[in-house]
């Protein structure tokens, strides 16, 4: 069995040919019909509006980015370029492909964007774990069946001799080896017997763990990690960044584009208001596919009507 196409129709006519109008359909078969009103801000309108802006997005971040020549100053005295039939015709053809390529615009700006607040995170990470590479053992780390490991980092500078001074010498028990000393701040970590409890101790002299974000690898590997991932991140931005730079080269299409829009929107809220009209009515219906250019040209050459297909 074959499956009959149809189409959605929409069709302005005058009050007084109603009868006749929907007299006329039904004779042809079509039989879904339903008279309705707009208001300004129908489906059609509201879609034409978000395209012209998608465009004005589009051109804004470009003109951010790769800023164009500046103009003359008495540029803003000249008239803004009207588009012809054919421009127009020449536009619709192509205003799906650049209506895409302005979204891709705003998806790459706000890649780009994400992107470079992802590598200021990482390089931040990267920066905390300079400081415990010669950490030998992982973060996490917490000792062996007969011995604890506190991994942690202690306010001000501080040698192996002075911290097992502040933890009252340890009587020869405990290790303690100096991963990083600085004026403020010097990472450790402090071997003891199981049996020996440092943790309190630790705390009131202001030992802390280390605050950096992967603690189940050593350092060495989680910054071999980051660095990797600062690469393929930095090669994103590069190949983002290039994109746009070849999608500016349309910024001039895209003024056309949100002016196409715009017009698309004013002359479906032109329609709309026809539609309040006390002197005229709005048919929307479905029509079989291969009746559409039919209907459309004894419609139009019997009444004062506008048929359009959709």
């Amino acid at each position: 069995m074959a499956v009959l196409r149809r189409e959605s129709f929409r069709l302005y006519a005058m009050e007084r040919d109603r009868r006749q109008i929907l007299g006329f359909l039904l004779s042809k078969g079509i039989t879904d019909i339903r008279e309705t009103g707009f208001t300004e801000e129908n489906e059609p309108y509201i879609n034409n509006l978000r395209n012209s802006e998608t465009a004005s997005k589009a051109i804004k971040a470009l003109d951010e980015i790769f800023p164009r020549k500046k103009k003359p100053a008495l540029a803003f005295f000249r008239s803004r370029k009207t588009l012809s039939d054919q421009g127009i015709n020449s536009l619709a053809a192509k205003s799906s492909e650049l209506l895409q390529s302005a979204e891709r615009v705003s998806l790459l700006v706000e890649n780009i964007r994400g992107a470079k607040a992802s590598i200021l995170q990482w390089e931040t990470q990267e920066a905390l774990l300079s400081v415990w590479e010669g950490l030998p053992v992982p973060g996490a780390f917490q000792g062996t069946a007969h011995t604890s490991m506190y991994i942690g980092s202690l306010p001000g500078n501080h040698s192996a001799e002075d911290v097992l001074d502040l933890l009252g010498g340890g009587s020869g028990r405990i290790h303690v080896e100096i991963v990083y000393a600085a004026e403020l701040q010097t990472n450790l970590f402090i071997i003891a017997p199981r049996d020996v409890e440092l943790s309190t101790h630790l705390l009131s002299i202001g030992f802390a763990r280390p605050s950096y974000l992967d603690k189940d690898k050593p350092p060495s590997e989680c910054k071999h990690d980051i660095e990797r991932r600062l690469a393929e991140l930095t090669s994103s931005v590069t190949e983002m960044e290039n994109e746009l730079q070849e999608l500016s080269q349309l910024v001039s299409e895209f003024e056309m584009l949100e002016n196409y829009y715009a017009l698309c929107a004013e002359q479906e809220r032109a329609l709309n208001q026809l539609a309040k009209s006390t002197h005229s009515v709005v048919l929307e219906g479905f029509i079989p596919g291969h009746y559409a250019a039919m209907v459309k040209s004894e419609l139009e050459s019997t009444f004062d009507c506008i048929f359009n297909v959709r």
